[in-house]
């Protein structure tokens, strides 16, 4: 066993004796730290292009037609040890009774094991037609985020032997309280011959998620503005699906390019996103058939190792199954969303 200096074994042991004193210390950079990290999943964009249609621009809702169930499951710098995944589940479809869509999203978030972020919200969009090929449609979102932290999970410097290393019981327990906060969202977009523009504004409340008016700790209001082309083939089994979108908030702004190509059942895609001195790149498979399509993506940073960023940014799989059929000669429109 390596020796130890006398002043510098006393100094641990007096650090130790300051233990609830480096607890309040720790769990306010703690806290600090998770929030932001929690800004970085919910506020940010896990998902690129439409995968998640209606879950991330309520205006998405209802416009392709039939009812569509949405499940994904993300796993966010895999391989790293962060241990942060994200599972979404939405659910959209057109009613004739409303004149529109309705439809759920749920995001349930575990960072490191240390918390849970369940987001659920209720979405609605309004279909119009402006003419014989424009067509708005415009969408509200309302739910509530939940925020839990797993005090068991939670490890304080005075509970690590400076000696052997080993994990000590924790003198006390510092209690935070779950949160439960509101939020809302609102988006538009038009429609006109196969080329689709979208505006959406996410988190208008500005909710505090930090609980304790910290700052960084309130999710910004974030602004996304996309459009894409659906071009047809003329045996119209080929589609080619230019993309461009821009989104951002307070602190940061992210520009996305990329497209897919679709070919009977197969669907392919790539996507370059750049912002925040780090651009990356996604690459994407779909499988499409009558009623059910499985999706998988994979996101790298071409440019983050210098900046301390993993290589592999995101993996991502996903299935996306029609569950009513809707009457399509009694709907607006019904709108292809490539799957980016």
């Amino acid at each position: 066993m390596p020796k130890y200096n006398g002043d510098i074994t006393v100094g641990i042991v007096s650090f130790i004796k300051e233990g609830q004193m480096v607890k309040r210390v720790v769990t306010a950079a703690t806290t600090y730290l998770i929030t932001a990290a929690c800004c970085s999943l919910l506020a940010g964009q896990p998902f690129a292009g439409y995968t998640t249609s209606a879950g991330r621009n309520p205006a998405f809702a209802g416009a392709v037609g039939d009812g569509t169930l949405r499940m994904f499951y993300s796993s966010i710098y895999p391989g790293s040890g962060y241990n942060l995944n994200r599972i979404h589940l939405s659910y959209d479809t057109y009613s004739e009774l409303v004149r529109g869509g309705v439809g759920f999203s749920v995001d349930s978030d575990h960072p490191g094991g240390l918390m849970d972020d369940i987001r659920g919200r209720a979405i609605y969009a309004y279909h119009l037609q402006a003419s014989g090929d424009l067509f708005f449609f415009g969408g509200l979102s309302a739910g509530l985020i939940y925020r839990s932290f797993r005090q068991g999970s939670l490890v304080f410097p005075d509970q690590i032997d400076p000696v052997s290393g080993a994990v000590l019981p924790g003198g006390g327990v510092v209690p935070v309280k779950p949160l439960l906060l509101f939020d809302m969202g609102a988006g538009l977009l038009a429609e006109y011959r196969g080329l689709v523009v979208s505006v959406a504004a996410d988190h208008l409340p500005v909710p505090d998620i930090s609980g304790r008016g910290m700052p960084g700790g309130s999710l910004e209001r974030l602004f996304t503005l996309q459009a894409h082309y659906n071009h047809s083939g003329r045996d119209e089994i080929t589609v080619l699906t230019p993309y461009a979108g821009i989104s951002g908030d307070g602190s940061s702004i992210l520009m996305s390019a990329g497209g897919a190509f679709r070919y009977d059942m197969v669907s392919v895609s790539l996507m370059v996103s750049g912002g925040d001195k780090i651009t990356s790149a996604r690459v994407g498979l779909s499988l499409s058939g009558s009623r059910i399509s499985c999706l998988y993506s994979f996101s790298f940073s071409t440019s983050g190792a210098m900046n301390g960023i993993p290589f592999a940014l995101m993996h991502q799989v996903g299935i996306r199954t029609g569950l009513n059929i809707v009457d399509k000669r009694y709907s607006v429109r019904t709108i292809f969303f490539p799957d980016l």
